[in-house]
């Protein structure tokens, strides 16, 4: 009689992976990061939208931890069949992503726990070669996501390179898992334009959805009177608000206009005291680096000004102020907003202010345009 299949997934599985992590983590997971981390140990695919700072990272090193206690004691889950030297592979839409990945070689004994690569790199001869590698293939225990939802809403230029994932999977033996991580996406087009590119549909992938609401923060509308231009009065306040503040702006070209209007109006504080800098794709990655250490550390760095690049996976815990001008849409506005208050133990009234061109769309219009209803009137301080 051959022996019943063991699943992570069952309250057995569940079980043993919360014992196993408890010895290696100095907190205990949640019963969603067990969930996720056992599905991608039973080879099935999923997707995770939960909230900014909610964990989901875990699924990445926890599965990793698990695997190596059970090749190091196969007696906690006699005929297991894994990689002696698992490696899971992520991919980042965006350098600023992995520039602020946690090391994940302090979970393992390997030299490399977990591989992350960014979209440009799919299509590279490097990227080719290794998958092809029989040493790769024969580590690899899961292929991520992060920020799977921008694969919906940055662009048909940015979409093919992704379109390599489902062809990178055929290349291997065996059937390697994928899963993607998000804090928002929506239902409807957005969801669909993902489960395409992925090659999931209703009854071959799992999707873990949690909450992301953050009942805390206040989000503050309004109209921008002038055009993003060189003068921008309807911002000075920006420069009395005590705490870390980031603005996003559209472009990098408006970001730069807006650090000189700064810079001209306040050069003692903007100057001097350097308290303003700048995060965009044109400047060298030690400044961008550099300035991250700032902010996560120095208060004097007070005032960022960013685009897109900073929007995803920067974990700076205690933005006091975000401010958004122009957004997209919908998962833009929300994506962004997500940088503020992270740490309700450091900060205490987080607020976002965003701000829609009146000569584009009235705000009500705007607001209408991507939800699909009224959200009801503004609110203003």
């Amino acid at each position: 009689m051959s022996e019943t299949p063991f699943y992570f997934c069952s309250p057995e599985g569940i079980t043993l992976c919360r014992q196993i992590l408890t010895q290696y983590l100095p907190f205990c997971p949640h019963d969603y990061q067990l969930e996720g981390t056992a599905m991608l140990l039973d080879e099935q695919d999923f997707i995770a939208i939960s909230a900014t700072g909610s964990g989901k990272t875990g699924y990445i090193y926890m599965s990793l931890l698990i695997v190596k206690a059970l090749k190091k004691d196969p007696t906690l889950c006699p005929g297991a069949k894994f990689p002696d030297d698992p490696v899971t592979l992520v991919i980042l839409p965006t350098t600023a992503l992995e520039e602020t990945q946690p090391d994940l070689k302090c979970l393992g004994e390997a030299d490399e726990a977990g591989k992350h690569i960014w979209q440009e790199m799919l299509v590279t001869p490097g990227f080719e070669s290794l998958v092809k590698s029989k040493k790769f293939q024969a580590q690899l225990l899961a292929i991520g996501i992060d920020k799977v939802h921008l694969l919906a809403s940055w662009g048909k230029d940015f979409r093919p390179k992704f379109r390599q994932i489902a062809f990178i999977r055929s290349q291997f033996r065996r059937r390697v898992p994928l899963f993607g991580m998000t804090a928002t996406l929506r239902k409807g087009l957005p969801m669909q334009l993902v489960l395409d590119l992925l090659g999931f549909h209703e009854g071959n992938f799992h999707l873990l959805r949690r909450s992301n609401a953050c009942p805390d923060i206040q989000i503050i509308y309004r109209t921008l009177e002038t055009s993003l231009g060189k003068s921008f009065p309807q911002l000075d306040w920006i420069l009395e608000e005590s705490g870390k503040v980031l603005i996003f702006c559209p472009t990098i070209h408006h970001g730069f206009r807006l650090a000189v209007y700064f810079w001209h109006i306040d050069p003692r504080g903007a100057v001097l005291k350097k308290n303003i800098h700048l995060f965009n794709s044109l400047n060298s990655a030690s400044y961008n680096t550099e300035t991250l250490k700032l902010l996560e550390g120095d208060s004097t760095s007070r005032i960022t000004i960013a685009t897109d690049k900073l929007s995803v996976g920067v974990d700076v815990s205690d933005f006091q102020l975000v401010v958004i001008l122009d957004p997209k849409d919908l998962d833009d506005l929300w994506q962004k907003a997500g940088r503020v208050g992270r740490d309700q133990a450091k900060i205490k009234n987080a607020h976002t202010v965003i701000y829609f061109p009146s000569a584009k769309l009235s705000m009500q219009e705007w607001r209408t345009r991507v939800t699909g209803h009224s959200l009801g009137a503004p609110h203003n301080i």
